[in-house]
């Protein structure tokens, strides 16, 4: 029994001593992280770069390396210099003791001008116990990955921003397509006939970011409207539309755009179409040559 009592009391005093070493660990590098910030904040190179070991190394976001205390300090006294009065702070996800001389610390940092933009990037950081003080040893920068603007994603669409004069079609068809919203979307404005005599449409392309596909809404100038996926195959486009009729019934195809070589033109080619339950024959293939 008193065996027993022994080894419990041998295993809690353990635990309490990891305990204790852990919670230490945590405030001496707790300590050099706000000494960093208040230095950063300062602007004052010289105080950060002596929280670091003589041949400490720091890989910024970017992906460059500056080795050595001097390399980090003037490095830090340029950028100070060309941006004054920008802060830092930081968000400490987790401090790790892996030894009595080793420390990693997880966390974010954000970086702010005056003027209020802000730079986010994750880090890294080692510390070792330097002739009895904690200092850095290693810092890794990450920068957060972004998510491709929903501008961008229409990016192989932009060649179609322009005017188009449809050919081989039973009524001439002129397209004017246009981005729209900050380039987030792209407007197609259909007029069928001479000048829109036969009726005129709208479509409006932007990219779906819960479906991650770029999609397409449609309303013409009778009341029907339609909704469409876009599929890319390589430079070519498949569009998979479901529409409305004014009277109600629904109809669907399929349509190609394929463009020429030159950017110069592209045909349009619709298939598999069907309105209100009674197939529809194929359309064209119309070829689209610009009118600028």
């Amino acid at each position: 029994m008193h065996r027993t009592q022994h080894l419990l009391t041998f295993v809690f005093t353990s635990l309490a001593l990891s305990a204790t070493l852990a919670v230490a660990e945590d405030d001496s590098v707790a300590a050099v992280t706000q000494a960093y910030q208040a230095a950063f904040n300062a602007g004052n190179a010289d105080q950060v770069a002596a929280l670091h070991t003589k041949d400490a190394e720091w890989i910024d976001s970017d992906g460059n390396v500056h080795s050595g205390r001097d390399a980090i300090r003037s490095v830090l006294t340029k950028a100070f210099a060309a941006a004054p009065g920008r802060t830092i702070e930081f968000a400490v996800e987790k401090v790790r003791p892996l030894s009595e001389s080793v420390a990693l610390e997880n966390g974010s940092a954000v970086v702010t001008s005056p003027d209020g933009e802000r730079a986010v990037s994750a880090y890294t950081t080692v510390y070792v116990k330097d002739s009895g003080t904690w200092r850095i040893a290693q810092v890794t920068e990450t920068a957060p990955e972004v998510a491709p603007s929903p501008a961008s994603r229409l990016s192989a669409l932009r060649w179609l921003e322009g005017t188009w004069k449809g050919e081989n079609s039973r009524r001439p068809v002129t397209l004017k397509i246009a981005e729209a919203q900050n380039g987030n979307f792209l407007t197609i404005n259909y007029s069928f006939g001479e000048e829109g005599s036969e009726g005129t449409s709208t479509e409006v392309v932007g990219f779906d970011a819960a479906a991650d596909s770029v999609r397409s809404w449609t309303f013409d100038s009778e009341g029907g409207f339609s909704e469409a996926t876009w599929q890319s195959d390589g430079a070519n486009w498949l569009l998979v539309s479901k529409s409305i009729n004014p009277d109600g019934t629904r109809a669907s195809s399929q349509l190609d755009i394929r463009p020429a070589a030159d950017g110069k033109s592209f045909t349009v080619e619709g298939y598999n179409r069907e309105s209100g339950g009674v197939p529809m024959p194929k359309l064209g293939p119309i070829k689209f040559t610009s009118a600028e």
